[in-house]
């Protein structure tokens, strides 16, 4: 039996017409493509052309329509300030609604993806990269900037916070350890810098690229995070990605710094700060590097929790500890400055 959608798939064929984005005899689906929260994703095709639909979900915290409208505003603010981004079709507020076009290029998700890119082309990639996020934090708010936009600051106390009552919910062997290092955090944290517009989920598998001759950036997807806040969160959540998964299963996405071409973070760090109109304390990145590695061992836990059958179904992993438990030992290693967190012995 197929299974119901949390949408009226009419409505919305109607909706794309009267914009003018699909023909009234075309043919027309809908397929689910992601229900990790926040939010579910689908997938609408048809034989002339294909969007991205976002909807929140019945069990989502702190999304429903005001994290659609928060992502609607960053997609139609990022366009006009020419940042690349998928075109916003429509905003249903009522129902909580979002659908984008879907831009066409390649997505670089797995090791295999990774790996197909040309040796000589992946330092472009990364180059591209580093220099979108940038653009992204260099962009002027309020009086005189591109906009007058009410996305809520996050204050990093009670981001750690925040995160520490997630990981709470889970019963984890390196409980003792964990709380340890929630509490060095409190005691830790940075003094506050001037906000800038947060992805909240800024890595590699969540840009699209046109691959066929020189790498061009297309777009910037998955706005579902979108904040405001100190930069340097969406710096931590990218090293992770970048870095930090090397030698841990993932379902999350591959690792870059383990494929030849790719540079190691540093790298890009280093192309970031010439490129943003602020200056990067780097002393206090060991402190953001923790918080993001933290950060992705809630959302694998969630992820995993929402995924459970599917994880059973694969025979993939018997404990999900042995996701999480890397996550948080490199997190550990993070605070401490050490260079070898991204590769740090996994026996704790």
């Amino acid at each position: 039996m197929a299974r119901q959608l949390p949408f009226d798939i009419g409505e919305v064929r109607l909706r794309l017409i009267d914009c003018g984005e699909l023909d009234q005899y075309a043919r027309f689906s809908a397929n689910e493509v992601s229900s990790s929260p926040p939010g579910q994703t689908y997938s609408l095709t048809s034989d002339e052309g294909a969007w991205i639909l976002r909807c929140p979900s019945s069990g989502d915290r702190g999304f429903g329509t005001q994290g659609i409208r928060a992502e609607a505003t960053a997609l139609h603010t990022l366009e006009m300030s020419g940042i690349p981004v998928p075109l916003l079709v429509y905003l249903d507020e009522a129902s909580g609604l979002l659908v984008s076009r879907r831009v066409r290029g390649a997505s670089l998700r797995t090791d295999i993806q990774l790996a197909d890119v040309e040796i000589g082309a992946r330092i472009l990639v990364a180059n591209a990269f580093a220099d979108t996020l940038a653009r992204i934090h260099s962009l002027e708010f309020g009086i005189g900037g591109v906009s007058s936009v009410l996305w809520a600051c996050r204050d990093l106390r009670n981001y750690v916070s925040e995160i520490g009552l997630r990981l709470a919910r889970y019963e984890l062997s390196v409980r003792p350890a964990l709380n340890a290092l929630l509490d060095s955090l409190a005691r830790s944290v940075p003094a506050p810098r001037k906000p800038c517009l947060l992805h909240g989920e800024y890595r590699l598998d969540r840009t699209i690229f046109d691959l066929d001759d020189s790498p061009v950036l297309r777009a910037v997807t998955d706005w579902r995070r979108v904040g405001f806040g100190d930069p340097l969160l969406d710096i931590g959540i990218a090293y992770v990605f970048w870095a930090g998964l090397r030698g841990i299963p993932s379902v999350v996405s591959g690792c870059p710094s383990v494929h030849f071409g790719y540079p190691a973070f540093e790298g890009l760090l280093s192309r970031y700060r010439r490129a943003v109109n602020f200056d990067v304390d780097t002393r206090v990145l060991p402190w953001f590097y923790s918080v993001g590695f933290l950060e992705v061992a809630a959302r694998v836990l969630e992820l995993c929790e929402q995924r459970s059958e599917w994880l059973s179904s694969t025979n993939r992993f018997d404990d999900v500890s042995a996701l999480v438990q890397p996550l948080i030992t490199r997190a550990i290693a993070a605070l401490e400055g050490s260079h070898l967190a991204a590769s740090y012995a996994l026996s704790r």
